[in-house]
């Protein structure tokens, strides 16, 4: 009897020993489960902030590109400027789109979306904010070019009668009403040419019978189109010397000149499709020169004027015919939008060329639209 009780005793000792040391075994694995989790836990908070910070900051190198590159909406385009772009162990990603549903191309007023992502981990996160023109020019680009001694300017906003706002040489559309508008490059609004028979006639004056001169506008050339006028003055059909031409062609910008039965070209590169771009065409006792974004295209030493060309200057058209509207020939006609032409009785330089180009182009500065940061749910 005193052997089994000790017996017995014994066994539940061990018993309780070994239970004991389950419990104890059980506390401290659901204790390193506990830490295990909640140092889980700090781990996804931390790659959560870190993903906000990177999708942050991929924004911020969106709007400093934005900042320094004035060709920024032709360089980089519509959608993902750059993806899995690795800073440390995390990723970083950025997307521009147009804020409308359009390209971000189609004009350079459009404000826009940037949409940054930033990874760490498991975590992703996305963020986007609205930019918009810091500012729109006042009136249109007319002051510059006032400022520069233009003798006339059409700012070709509209469909209603062409006005001259300086001399007040008007004129009239051909062809019908134009087929709509566009955006122009100073963030207003451009008349559009159809490509089919729209085109701006400019009564011809005795004033424009220049000694020496230039020409400037602002163009955009649909895509797609390889042959169009954008402005003429010639006056050839009579043999008249000094008649002008700036035309586009597969092969670029030229600018044309007559003198008795000779003709002079300046040609210049092939401008971009879809988007605007600056002309001026010189003429006189200095010779030719042909400026295109403001880069000198090329230059001829020959003296042309237009003191014998009485032809009517068109605009959106390559005409080659007599002075008396309605008998000229027409071809080429423009599928895109002309702004901003101005006509000086003077040949500008290289410096007045970028002042005018500068002063009436849309801003290159873009301003965040207040209220606009948001988190997108993916």
């Amino acid at each position: 009897m005193m052997s089994r009780t000790r017996t017995s005793r014994r066994g539940g000792i061990y018993l309780l020993v070994m239970v004991g040391s389950a419990t104890v075994t059980t506390i401290a694995l659901v204790g390193l489960s506990l830490s295990a989790e909640r140092r889980q836990a700090a781990q996804r908070a931390v790659n959560a902030q870190a993903a906000t910070q990177l999708a942050h900051a991929s924004i911020e190198m969106g709007i400093h590109t934005i900042a320094t590159d004035p060709s920024w909406r032709w360089t980089y385009g519509d959608g993902w400027w750059f993806k899995d772009h690795w800073i440390g162990d995390g990723r970083l990603a950025l997307a521009v789109v147009d804020r409308d549903g359009g390209s971000i191309t189609d004009a350079p007023c459009r404000p826009v979306v940037l949409r940054g992502v930033g990874i760490q981990g498991t975590s992703r996160t996305m963020l986007e904010v609205e930019l918009e023109p810091e500012y729109v020019w006042p009136d249109d680009g007319l002051t510059v070019a006032q400022a520069l001694g233009a003798m006339c300017y059409w700012s070709l906003d509209s469909g209603a009668s062409p006005v001259d706002s300086i001399s007040g040489f008007s004129g009239s559309w051909e062809g019908g009403s134009p087929s709509g508008s566009a955006e122009s490059v100073s963030c207003s609004v451009a008349a559009r040419f159809d490509g089919v028979d729209d085109f701006v006639e400019i009564r011809q004056q005795r004033a424009l019978e220049l000694a020496q001169g230039s020409i400037a506008f602002w163009f955009n050339q649909s895509t797609g189109q390889t042959q169009s006028g954008l402005f003429c003055k010639d006056d050839s059909v009579q043999g008249k010397t000094g008649g002008t031409g700036l035309t586009l062609s597969a092969g670029g910008l030229t600018f044309t000149m007559r003198s008795g039965g000779s003709q002079y070209s300046i040609n210049g590169d092939v401008p971009e499709q879809g988007r605007w771009h600056h002309v001026v065409a010189t003429f006189g006792a200095s010779g030719m020169s042909l400026f295109l974004d403001g880069a000198l295209q090329g230059t001829d030493p020959i003296a042309i004027s237009w003191a014998s060309n009485k032809a009517w200057p068109v605009v959106g058209v390559d005409a080659h015919g007599p002075a008396i509207s309605g008998t000229d020939s027409r071809s080429q006609f423009l599928d895109g939008s002309v702004a901003h032409l101005s006509i000086f009785d003077r040949q500008l330089s290289e410096g007045e060329v970028l002042t005018l180009m500068d002063a009436q182009r849309a801003p290159s500065t873009m301003r965040i639209v207040p209220g606009s940061w948001r988190r997108v749910t993916e």
